[in-house]
């Protein structure tokens, strides 16, 4: 397999996927978090990053742990637009299927280099994966959801337009 085939891959997956969940939110967010204690807990930490820079948390929110998935579909719930949530999603796309697949195919093989031979190499970054991993399970068992985040409370781009006539 190609370094190049694997960041078309991590592409058009990537996304596909975005754009499928802020559609998704866009016409049936309330519901969808009304149903999804977890995915209501990970949009509430999305919301909170996303209005501090709006248009530097979409390019990088697929950097931050935990929001993957959250963030798009926090971000089809505000006013910003479908045409500036895609453009700044595609930058946001190419910056991550550039840069992580780059340096995840250099490291290893840095690494292989370094421990001798392919086998350690995937065990040490098993390794680190698995500790960061559990560093950031008890981190995030320890917060807890603010009192005053209430997602059900937010309207859709319908029911906007609906208010405003």
């Amino acid at each position: 397999i190609s370094l190049s085939s694997v960041m078309v891959a991590g592409f058009v997956g990537g996304i596909t996927g975005d754009q499928l969940w802020f559609h998704v939110s866009r016409h049936y967010g309330p519901r969808l978090l009304e149903r999804r204690p977890r995915l209501q807990r990970l949009a509430a930490r999305a919301e909170r990053f996303a209005f501090a820079s709006r248009d530097l948390f979409i390019v990088a929110f697929r950097f931050l742990y935990g929001l993957r998935i959250a963030a798009p579909l926090v971000l089809g719930l505000t006013s910003v637009t479908t045409r500036r949530y895609t453009l700044l999603n595609l930058a946001g796309c190419v910056l991550w299927c550039v840069s992580v697949p780059t340096l995840a195919w250099y490291g290893c093989a840095s690494l292989s280099t370094v421990t001798g031979g392919p086998v350690l190499a995937a065990v040490a970054v098993l390794g680190f994966f698995a500790l960061v991993s559990l560093l950031r399970f008890r981190a995030n068992r320890a917060t807890e959801l603010p009192d005053d985040v209430d997602l059900r409370a937010t309207t859709t781009p319908s029911e906007r337009s609906a208010k405003a006539q």
